[in-house]
């Protein structure tokens, strides 16, 4: 077994841990008995529980991206945005425990600082993947950065409620299409009166 191999082990051992017993109850002994490895390789690869922790958000994200419906440049507007937003919620392999895995440690990052650079680090990645799609929905490069936050959030609370049975997955779904439908309205509407603005300003100056 390579050292890529084993650190690779380790960290889909890390999610299923925390997909079973949340992050309360990670232990990383039997993260490493999950991954085959020794405890001691754990934490030569990882040095501790929070840089654990911290790859695990990395690989998570990676996964979901893999999993993200693909759409061609002229495809990649606002149905783009709902549809890449509506694939964090699904019943397949992988989606639903992810889901777990980065709401549990977004909660945990509240108390443990450590986590909250990595956290912030990968929230970015997804919003920046949202980028090219809002432009081509008509959401100017100004209200882009806000925009995916607001989209980001929606998903993030409507995942609580997905997680502890409160929202089926269809549903879930549905509504993450229609919120994100509404936020890039506003957006839009917002741009529109801010330039309607600016022209009349400079139509009085003249």
């Amino acid at each position: 077994m390579t050292e890529l191999d084993a650190r690779e082990r380790i960290l889909q051992a890390c999610r299923r841990e925390i997909a079973t017993h949340g992050v309360r109850g990670l232990r990383v002994q039997r993260v490493a008995k999950d991954a085959g490895v020794s405890l001691g390789l754990v934490y030569y690869h990882f040095e501790d529980r929070a840089g654990l922790l911290s790859a695990t958000i990395d690989a998570v994200n990676e996964a979901v991206q893999t999993r993200q419906p693909e759409f061609t440049p002229s495809q990649a507007g606002r149905d783009a945005v709902a549809e890449l937003l509506a694939a964090e919620f699904g019943d397949e392999a992988g989606t639903r425990e992810d889901s777990v895995v980065w709401n549990e440690i977004r909660a945990i990052a509240v108390f443990e600082r450590e986590l909250q650079e990595a956290l912030g680090t990968t929230t970015r990645a997804w919003e920046a993947r949202l980028a090219a799609p809002l432009a081509r929905s008509g959401v100017p490069d100004s209200a882009i950065p806000a925009t995916a936050t607001l989209l980001t959030a929606l998903v993030e609370g409507l995942s609580s409620r997905w997680l502890s049975g409160q929202l089926d997955t269809s549903t879930a779904q549905q509504l993450v299409r229609s919120g994100s439908s509404a936020i890039l309205d506003a957006a839009v509407d917002a741009a529109g009166r801010t330039s309607a603005r600016e022209r009349e300003g400079s139509a009085s100056r003249n």
